[in-house]
């Protein structure tokens, strides 16, 4: 199974050196503070958090890390998954809930699978060894702006997963190179020219740079 975790450029030579690590006591990047001890992995918006990563003029960063090669005792749903769960079914804040869930995350430990499928999202308790990587992806978003402009500002929670799926899961398997056609765009339908621009992009690879490991 293979998932993706987003950075910047700038964190490639100590990354492949010493593996991904939890951000430790560095402050959270997120107004809702994330778990200081995981690693966090999507399988649908890896490009949106090497964006929130990234400085201007910086190259995306996403490595994909084969979850096979982890211990699996040390996987863990991502927190959003499991206080939007609860937030739906109880009516409650979400903010208030995630606080909750980010602290009493071991008690949901066994969702983990659960939360990479129906949000796209979990995360890893302690470091990620170089070895489970198996190839990573630079994307200049200057280069190719209707592909930055998609991954941009994604909705993300479970209704919007379940919708969208498709889109955001394959454009991420399309830039990796595990699919041959972007997905289809919603605005295929609308104008006919949009189908033959996007088969264009599918086989256009400027601005991105993969490499196996």
């Amino acid at each position: 199974m293979l998932a993706y975790h987003g950075t910047a450029e700038r964190f490639l030579p100590k990354v492949l050196a010493k593996g991904l690590k939890p951000r430790g006591k560095k402050k959270s990047q997120w107004d809702v503070a994330s778990r200081p001890d995981m690693v966090y992995m999507s399988i649908g918006y890896p490009f949106y958090y090497a964006l929130q990563a990234s400085e201007e003029n910086e190259r995306l960063l996403v490595l994909e890390i084969d979850l096979d090669q982890l211990d699996e005792d040390r996987f863990f749903p991502d927190e959003d998954f499991i206080a939007q769960a609860i937030a739906n079914r109880d009516q409650l804040p979400l903010d208030d809930v995630h606080n909750f869930v980010r602290d009493n995350l071991e008690d949901y430990q066994h969702h983990w699978k659960l939360s990479l499928e129906k949000l796209g999202n979990c995360c890893y308790q302690g470091v990620i060894h170089p070895s489970a990587i198996t190839q990573y992806c630079l994307f200049d978003s200057s280069v190719r702006p209707a592909l930055g402009l998609w991954m941009s500002d994604p909705c993300i929670t479970i209704l919007n997963f379940a919708f969208c799926r498709g889109r955001y899961v394959g454009l991420v398997e399309w830039m990796f190179g595990h699919k041959q056609k972007l997905p289809d765009d919603e605005f295929m339908k609308l104008d006919p020219k949009r189908k033959e621009y996007w088969e264009k992009e599918s086989k256009n690879r400027e601005g991105i740079e993969l490499r196996a490991l």
